[in-house]
């Protein structure tokens, strides 16, 4: 149950990486959700560990096949977890820790340098931001050298930042926060800045804005107002810093889906974003008659069949090569 199986659903995938499904942190519902027929023993590798399992365990997201845990009780920690490998490994208190007044958030980025196809490399490292009273402050930690470095401050904290996964553009990373604002982190640079969202989106439910890889290749906003799904696209300037947003697309999603807009929605928001996929354009929505997956490349869908209450998803895909 190793490689050959992982080839056999690449192959079955047009090459692309397979989506085995989804972690979610509705801790009444099962952790990982699916409705692939998928083998029994995947299923067991794919059940986040007994030890650190329970309540209060937060994935916080899913990259090249390796999955960040995050505990915020007193004795929390994080974790980066390999389901295919089966290795979990315990991450020290990274700087700040123990701070209460402190939002934090990671994410987690992988390295493969093994040119072997359908081999599962392992190696990581692990981005943290902190947001606090007077500023955003990011730092790295790497398993080699077993230390959290600092990599970039921001002054003033706009916005704190919540527990919605970042989303790697171009090597830059992306984190939602709580209010109007995004958080914009290059790695290369050591830079951290909030970008704040549209003027038009600083009304919408935050939890109803994700960030996306935009038509142009930027960075780009998924919005949902009502039953409505808008996408933003940045446009940088001649330094290439972020100067504005674009509305790209204006779209009904009760006519598409056939959502009855009268009927007394057990929801405040009617219809619900739940995930938009870092490598590819496409989204998951909730709305009373179901969940929904839809690709916005040729706005083809399809409707999950479950009853259960999905929140926010975080697609796991595996990449073996």
């Amino acid at each position: 149950m190793g490689s050959n199986y992982f080839r056999k659903l690449t192959v079955s995938h047009n090459g692309g990486n397979p989506l085995l499904g989804f972690f979610t942190n509705n801790s009444e519902d099962n952790r990982f959700i699916t409705e692939h027929d998928l083998h029994p023993a995947i299923l067991k590798m794919l059940a986040i560990p007994s030890q650190v399992n329970g309540p209060k365990i937060y994935v916080l997201g899913c990259r090249d096949g390796m999955v960040l845990l995050h505990s915020n009780v007193s004795s929390g920690y994080i974790s980066v977890w390999d389901p295919i490998r089966q290795v979990l490994t315990a991450i020290p208190e990274p700087p700040l820790w123990r701070n209460h007044t402190i939002e934090s958030s990671g994410s987690i980025l992988c390295s493969r340098n093994n040119s072997e196809p359908f081999t599962h490399c392992g190696k990581f490292s692990v981005v943290w931001i902190t947001t606090k009273r007077y500023d955003a402050q990011a730092h790295i930690y790497s398993p080699d050298s077993k230390e959290w470095e600092f990599l970039a401050r921001s002054t003033p904290m706009l916005s704190e930042i919540d527990r919605r996964p970042a989303t790697l553009i171009g090597g830059i990373l992306y984190w939602p926060t709580k209010s109007r604002y995004i958080i914009e982190l290059d790695h290369a640079k050591k830079a951290l800045k909030y970008i704040q969202c549209p003027h038009e989106t600083h009304d919408i439910f935050m939890l109803n804005i994700h960030i996306f890889k935009g038509h142009n290749g930027d960075v780009a906003l998924a919005v949902i107002r009502d039953f409505t799904l808008q996408t933003w696209a940045s446009t940088r300037s001649s330094t290439g810093d972020h100067e504005s947003w674009t509305c790209h697309i204006n779209f009904e999603l009760d006519t598409f889906f056939g959502l009855d807009t009268s009927f007394p929605y057990n929801w405040k928001h009617p219809v619900r974003l739940l995930c938009v996929f870092e490598d590819k354009n496409e989204l998951v929505v909730r709305a009373k008659e179901g969940v929904f997956q839809l690709d916005m490349s040729n706005w083809q869908w399809r409707k999950y069949n479950s009853a259960r209450r999905w929140c926010t998803l975080h697609p796991y895909s595996v990449r073996p090569g």
